[in-house]
């Protein structure tokens, strides 16, 4: 029982660090969100600048985050991944 415990560490460790990475790169689209956001926020002197609303609409448009496989890692995607690995991992 012990040995088994034993050669299932590895498999833990690398689980753990992939959790993290995971994490990271959710809070890291979380705040890519929020910059047009922040952008838009700018003080200017014309009430309507169309430059910053050009790059607001660009920084929006780019869609920037951290991307596994193509599909964005958002908060919500990586608590679900959290929730069914754990399902998984119990039986």
């Amino acid at each position: 029982l012990i040995l088994e415990g034993v050669n299932a560490l590895p498999l833990l460790v690398f689980f753990l660090l992939n959790l993290r990475v995971c994490a990271h790169g959710a809070n890291l689209t979380e705040k890519c969100r929020v910059i047009p956001a922040f952008v838009n926020q700018i003080p200017t002197e014309d009430s309507l600048d169309d430059e910053r609303q050009y790059l607001v609409r660009y920084v929006a448009d780019s869609s920037a985050g951290f991307f596994v496989k193509e599909v964005k890692l958002t908060r919500e995607m990586f608590l679900k991944n959290f929730v069914a690995a754990g399902g998984l991992m119990t039986g």
